[in-house]
């Protein structure tokens, strides 16, 4: 398939570059598509100079080899982003460094709560199938429950972390008495909309 790729290349005279946004060709990465299902062990055959207008630029796929990807649907299958630890300090550092954005920079909940927001166009599987998802986090069961929606928590570390269709939205509290009050608050909310849609 390469090969074939490497032939579609030359005859449109496409403008590839060794790499791009932290990612490199023969890379190894994650692609989300565009129904937020996740492929592994997708191997990177081309990164083009510039991307296309809708946003492409890198080549994943064998039989779709002409069809670019958005940077935004790749995921390093190792390294800071498959863990949550990291996911996080991710998410806190776009929050802090979106101040001008009311609904991802950071916003007191209460003295004892922080909310911190982020849109990363992705999809809940990265959480589920994180290399550290086993220390501590769980799944608060709703039921939205999709590729494209997720709520976990996690008691060691007092956080619960939603995904609602590209917008990740993280509650840190400093005591237990906040935390058990920010997890009852998600219960009865996601308790009452179910009740709400009609859905029983």
């Amino acid at each position: 398939m390469h090969k074939e790729f490497n032939e579609w290349v030359l005859r449109n005279n496409i403008e590839l570059i060794p790499e791009a946004h932290g990612f490199k060709v023969g890379e190894v990465v994650t692609v989300i598509n565009g129904y937020g299902i996740p492929f592994h062990n997708m191997v990177i055959k081309g990164i083009e100079k510039e991307p296309r207008k809708y946003g492409g630029q890198f080549y994943v796929w064998n039989d779709a080899y002409w069809f670019p990807v958005e940077k935004e649907s790749l995921i390093k299958q190792k390294g800071e982003i498959m863990k949550i630890e990291n996911f996080i300090a991710l998410i806190e550092k776009s929050s802090k460094e979106s101040l001008a954005d009311e609904f991802r920079c950071p916003r007191i909940k209460d003295e004892h709560r922080t909310i911190y927001g982020m849109h990363f166009r992705s999809s809940r599987y990265i959480i589920d199938e994180a290399e550290d998802f086993s220390k501590g986090w769980k799944q608060l069961d709703t039921w939205q429950d999709a590729p494209y929606f997720g709520v976990w928590y996690n008691d060691d570390l007092k956080m619960t972390l939603t995904y609602s269709e590209g917008d990740w939205s993280l509650v840190k509290c400093n005591t237990v008495e906040s935390y058990k009050a920010e997890f009852e608050e998600a219960v009865e909310f996601y308790k009452m909309s179910k009740q709400n849609s009609g859905y029983y």
